[in-house]
């Protein structure tokens, strides 16, 4: 290997570590304007939530590059798309770099991964993967191993979030029943946590109405009242305030838990209509971003990728 030739490599493999960085930047911002869905999902958190417990090894396959959502330990260090977060990854990154500009992707080590439906969260190779991208590679190596484990059947337009909140969803029904005993429910949500919040309100509530009436309550009848006294009557009181027409892929139930996580401020407000109007009105704000905003957090997007 002759010496210019080696300096030729490791300029390109810092030049592409540079645009990676940048990109990664404007990723960073992107994320927190968007629901957080740019960054790589913790394969521990993906595991407890849809109850992963059984694998079957599948061997060494070619595996779709943008299947890849999450990681099992370095979930933080890469974007989705895995563009490098801090510079402490340098050093290994451009190593690998300069050897994938000498080698190709023929010379690629195998990563490894596991993987849940559609979607593959990365054991070992990250840094691999973020490379593989840079590089433009469309499909990497992969020593395989799948849960075999009942997970919601979802398509790949679904995204890793619709799967997550399908299972979220259908953990919630099979708690509360509300799908036999109010099959009009209606309840409806686009984000992840949600099914959660509002179980655990449920969960209050059935708390509250034994200490009334001095009786245990099932969860199941508990769910029933709590939809027919509340859940119905803030609902209504949404729809009449004209709340959601500021936020058409957003659902009456997404507001409801909004307000939930927002108990403790709204509980300043007057009670009864104006309290949902009033609530509605900070809703609104919070949701809203001027450009002098989204100017400070591409700011502090920038500052923050420079540590």
């Amino acid at each position: 290997m002759s010496l210019s030739a080696e300096k030729y490599r490791l300029a390109e493999a810092q030049k592409n570590w540079r645009k990676a960085r940048s990109a990664a930047l404007w990723a960073r911002l992107n994320a927190s304007l968007d629901d957080n869905r740019q960054m790589l999902l913790d394969f521990n958190e993906v595991s407890r939530r849809l109850h992963l417990r059984n694998t079957r090894y599948r061997g060494l396959q070619s595996i779709p590059l943008d299947q890849i959502v999450g990681s099992m330990g370095r979930y933080r260090d890469f974007t989705r798309t895995f563009l490098p977060l801090h510079n402490s990854l340098r050093p290994r990154w451009e190593s690998l770099a300069a050897f994938t500009l000498s080698t190709g992707n023929a010379g690629f080590p195998a990563i490894e991964v596991f993987k849940a439906g559609h979607w593959y969260f990365v054991k070992d190779g990250n840094h691999r993967c973020s490379v593989a991208r840079q590089f433009g590679f469309t499909y990497i190596d992969a020593i395989v191993l799948e849960f075999t484990d009942c997970i919601p059947d979802t398509s790949p337009d679904e995204g890793i979030e619709g799967m997550l909140l399908r299972a979220e969803e259908k953990e919630f029904l099979e708690s509360t029943r509300l799908d036999e005993t109010r099959p009009d429910h209606g309840i409806r949500l686009t984000q992840l946590g949600g099914y959660t919040d509002i179980l655990s309100h449920i969960e209050s509530y059935r708390e509250a109405l034994g200490r009334i009436d001095e009786a245990d309550f099932s969860l199941e009848d508990a769910a029933a009242a709590w939809y027919d006294i509340l859940y119905e009557s803030i609902v209504q009181l949404v729809r009449e305030e004209g709340v959601l027409s500021r936020f058409p892929h957003r659902t009456e139930a997404d507001f409801f838990v909004w307000l939930i996580r927002h108990r403790d401020e709204i509980a300043q407000m007057d009670s009864g209509p104006a309290h949902v109007h009033g609530a509605a009105l900070v809703f609104r704000q919070q949701h809203t971003f001027s450009l002098f905003k989204r100017l400070r957090l591409l700011l502090h997007a920038f500052f923050t990728s420079r540590r």
